[in-house]
């Protein structure tokens, strides 16, 4: 009864309203008029946004937040006109060729995978970025939270993913926020933030699960790959079964010599 009461309303509001920017929530909470969150089960989003469009038709829709699985089946005229996209509990990743396709002025990619721990559908995601390393040429902040492969092969997927952003001189803001490994693992990931001249924002998760893991982030290793450009750094590590130490002093080191970089950092254990 809540979930009918909460869509007619929502329709009806929107009915009034023209609409650019959407997002769909399997939640409680109902915000009006910037954005659409509404309680529904799963199953029924896919019938409720259609609905949505179907009543914008003459409004292009701009700003997008949606369930990952929901977007692939969406009419392609509804994606021509995105500028900001947001994919959450994303599955079905190896059809994002059609963003590519079809998203052509999309600035704004934010895709966080279905469970993190589904170590499937990254390499899909990553394979399809290396393969159209030109695709959404006029991204400027994209942020990516995938499950990492079970086997050893992160490297191979970051390659992939290193191929993309090579090209992607626009881009601005970058954030990587699921541990994938150490510095070493990252290194492919790393070593293509120099290549984007306009990156100011950077994103990055990473696991210092073994002493050689830590004493590369310890003697200042990551700072070197610290772009110039870059005004603001959020930084998460994990350091598993070992103490995180209380004071970094190769972040302090960064730090020192970088006075009008903005950072946050969160160093975490699991003891």
């Amino acid at each position: 009864a809540i979930c009918r009461f909460q869509c007619m309303h929502t329709i009806e509001l929107s009915e009034r309203m023209s609409t650019t920017d959407l997002s769909l929530y399997t939640s409680r909470q109902f915000q009006y008029p910037a954005s659409l969150s509404i309680e529904l089960p799963h199953e029924q989003h896919t019938g409720f946004l259609s609905q949505l469009l179907t009543l914008h038709a003459g409004h292009p829709l701009t700003h997008l937040t949606i369930l990952g699985s929901m977007v692939w089946e969406m009419p392609t005229d509804a994606l021509q006109h995105l500028t900001h996209l947001g994919l959450r509990q994303a599955k079905g990743l190896k059809n994002v060729t059609v963003l590519f396709d079809h998203c052509v002025r999309l600035e704004s990619l934010w895709i966080r995978s279905r469970d993190v721990n589904d170590s499937a559908e990254a390499p899909s995601l990553l394979t399809a970025l290396g393969e159209h390393p030109n695709a959404l040429p006029h991204l400027t902040h994209l942020k990516l939270s995938l499950g990492a492969p079970n086997d050893d092969g992160a490297a191979t997927e970051l390659h992939k993913l290193a191929a993309f952003l090579a090209s992607k001189k626009k881009l601005r803001c970058f954030d990587w926020s699921e541990p994938w490994g150490g510095i070493d693992e990252l290194s492919p990931l790393l070593d293509v933030l120099c290549l984007l001249p306009q990156l100011e924002i950077l994103g990055l998760d990473i696991t210092c699960d073994n002493d050689n893991a830590s004493e590369m982030l310890e003697s200042g290793e990551l700072n070197r790959y610290i772009p110039k450009s870059l005004t603001a750094l959020r930084l998460w590590v994990d350091y598993f079964d070992s103490n995180p130490p209380i004071v970094s002093a190769s972040l302090n080191a960064l730090v020192g010599h970088r006075p009008s970089l903005h950072w946050a950092t969160q160093l975490t254990s699991n003891l």
